[in-house]
């Protein structure tokens, strides 16, 4: 069988799935920005996928399949934090492809077990060597005879990916909005909705939200980090001024308190991505400026969440006790978020 055809990638064509979820507007409580005229949805990507990469890894692994560069001898070589690894990984094994996914030793547990537990040709390698990063690793040993990465940090097909399938779907769900935030672990959500949205000629400013340096939270990565790894061109499309950073509390917190109002109960990279969300507002305000997000009387906001809190159990029960800013029953978000 010609792999490129295999009916489980006919099956997950993410051209005839629904990718996307945009929410009700958050009420008063959770909108600290309301009196301001500003609106704040989420859009939540755990539609009929598991979560934003599995259209993505679907593509990373159908180009060089159709070019002939995998085989069911190659062995497929990723660095992952978990998401595109189980989407690469729930592909392979239906196709009999081996892989080697390179995890860091501190992802979740729950994401390594939705992995190891696929068995078969999937193997998961844990990479604590603080001289090479699980990137490097894989674009090391991919290079091998036999081997083959895809790079996901280094390969157009990542925001082409969500160029093609996700932005079309949600910007037809949300309409005009002025701005559109996102957790960034490889930029290629950025790229690829900032790509659409030059190419069609809105409005909408699309917000990366990156860790501030020595904070952790699952799919995303510090600034240090993305200049390391990532080779995709996204200093292109994206300006210093143009990104903004969130920390590890305040991005498990504000995932939880939107589980009260939310058919779906994201993961903390949502979080991050409304903390982000949160402060720009918040400097947009300060400076004076927030009037230039304003379209007829309104600031729409949108939230990108990438997955649901499943793999992520064992964190939220240790990251989503209050403290004194603020109580479950009446929080101070934006105290949390700055």
């Amino acid at each position: 069988m010609n792999l490129a055809h295999h009916p489980f990638l006919a099956a997950t064509d993410p051209a005839a799935s629904r990718l996307v979820r945009v929410s009700a507007p958050f009420p008063e409580w959770l909108n600290p920005f309301h009196g301001d005229g500003v609106t704040i949805r989420a859009a939540s990507i755990p539609g009929e996928v598991e979560h934003s990469k599995s259209y993505m890894a679907r593509e990373l692994l159908l180009g060089p399949i159709s070019e002939g560069l995998i085989s069911q001898r190659t062995v497929v070589k990723e660095a992952t934090s978990g998401n595109t690894g189980h989407g690469i990984a729930k592909i392979c094994e239906a196709l009999g492809i081996r892989c080697q996914l390179i995890m860091p030793a501190g992802t979740a547990r729950g994401k390594i077990n939705a992995i190891s537990v696929m068995g078969g040709g999937v193997e998961v390698v844990l990479h604590s060597d603080p001289s090479e990063t699980p990137v490097e690793r894989a674009r090391r040993e991919g290079a091998q005879e036999g081997n083959y990465t895809l790079d996901q940090y280094d390969n157009w097909r990542n925001p082409w990916a969500h160029k093609t399938h996700l932005a079309p779907q949600l910007f037809s769900a949300t309409g005009a909005v002025a701005l559109v935030a996102v957790a960034s672990g490889t930029m290629g959500t950025c790229m690829g909705l900032r790509q659409y949205v030059d190419e069609h000629g809105l409005g909408t400013r699309i917000l990366p939200v990156l860790l501030e340096e020595h904070h952790e939270v699952p799919g995303a990565r510090p600034l240090s980090k993305v200049q390391k790894d990532i080779r995709l061109p996204w200093q292109k499309l994206f300006a210093s001024d143009d990104l903004e950073f969130g920390t590890r509390h305040p991005s498990f917190l504000l995932a939880y308190y939107s589980w009260r109002v939310l058919p779906q109960m994201l993961g903390p990279s949502f979080g991050l991505a409304f903390q982000g969300a949160l402060r720009r507002l918040h400097r947009e305000k300060v400076a004076g400026s927030l009037d230039d997000l304003r379209t007829r009387g309104k600031i729409e906001v949108v939230l990108v969440g990438a997955d649901s809190y499943l793999p992520y159990l064992d964190l939220f029960l240790g990251e989503t006790q209050s403290d004194k800013r603020h109580t479950y029953e009446s929080p101070d978000l934006l105290s949390l978020a700055l």
